[in-house]
């Protein structure tokens, strides 16, 4: 049974995501210049957030197109990352269109989708349903890896990167059971190694849970080093870089299809994201626009001693005071 539903979903989208094409531009903007990996790189990945893909927004699919065609022309990658309210509504026929845009074209090699509320009906009274959609359309394209939660563990190329999702219908702060938590404790401990990056992705920041959660999040974090932590969910302006505390750098995104025509002047949120190269000691996070092909910042951070560069020059990362909870 779980065979043959994945074999309709990925039929759904396939003959979607084809017909969605025909007539649509057939290839990227011209000139991009996307940062392409060094030569040492031993994992590349592009994350996006917040696509919010929705059945009667057709400008959205459009500019969600042309940030998967960008990718596939300027920004090759072992993976592509996105962190949650990958549709609107979480109605089965959404992801589909997300899915199948994706799959058709394939900018990747792999993919890791996050659930954000905005997958599981946004507080709307259907979490089960829709969380139950989210699993089926995941595991219909991982189905070497399936999941049953909406917190999994998953390697591209040898590094961690682990999955945190909400399990409470909600529409604003993410919450994570007792058993989340344990999770997330025993599975860092294992995956840590001194000197190798962890990557965490959540559709909520790392500060945008309950009280008890944020405290035990901070933690089980605050033990490791080289923990980057990806979020999206507030659609705020541009791509923010924090370090709240040692060791542990915080990344939110932006809501990647956030649409001009509808929202006014909104060139600082539309196609942002991070190119994520991996190379011997180090983590390069390239604040990239994706939807117009062109890089904006680059932060460089060595893996043996935390320090970081960030080319062009500006001030430092934000350092968020200790919060006592």
């Amino acid at each position: 049974m779980v065979v043959i539903k994945s074999i309709i979903i990925r039929m759904l989208a396939g003959l979607l995501g084809v017909f969605m094409l025909i007539g649509a531009p057939s290839k990227a903007v011209p000139d991009g210049d996307l940062p392409q990996a060094p030569e040492n790189c031993r994992l590349a990945v592009n994350i996006i957030s917040d696509v919010h893909m929705e059945g009667n927004n057709n400008y959205r699919r459009g500019v969600y197109e042309q940030i998967l065609r960008n990718m596939k022309e300027y920004a090759p990658a072992d993976a592509m990352a996105a962190l949650g309210d990958n549709v609107m509504n979480g109605f089965f026929f959404e992801s589909v269109f997300f899915y199948g845009l994706t799959k058709t074209i394939d900018p990747a090699d792999r993919y890791i989708v996050v659930a954000g509320n905005h997958d599981t009906g946004n507080g709307a009274g259907d979490f089960e349903k829709m969380t139950q959609w989210y699993l089926d359309f995941y595991n219909a394209y991982n189905a070497d890896a399936p999941i049953e939660k909406v917190y999994y563990l998953t390697h591209v190329n040898g590094y961690a990167f682990i999955v945190l999702g909400s399990e409470e219908d909600t529409s604003s702060l993410g919450r994570y059971s007792k058993e989340q938590m344990d999770w997330l404790e025993q599975t860092l401990a294992r995956e840590y190694e001194p000197g190798k990056p962890v990557f965490i992705l959540s559709h909520y920041p790392y500060d945008h849970s309950t009280s008890e959660n944020d405290r035990r999040l901070r933690e089980i974090c605050s033990r490791y080093e080289n923990i980057f932590f990806f979020s999206g969910h507030l659609h705020r302006a541009g791509v923010s870089v924090t370090q709240p505390w040692d060791g542990f750098t915080a990344v939110n995104l932006p809501r990647v299809t956030e649409c001009d025509e509808e929202d006014g002047d909104t060139r600082y949120y539309t196609g942002w994201g991070v190119r994520l190269f991996v190379t011997d000691g180090e983590v390069i996070l390239h604040v990239s626009d994706f939807y117009r092909a062109r890089n904006e910042r680059t932060y460089t951070f060595s893996l043996t001693d935390g320090t970081y560069t960030l080319e062009p020059e500006e001030p430092q990362i934000p350092v968020i005071p200790p919060i006592i909870f």
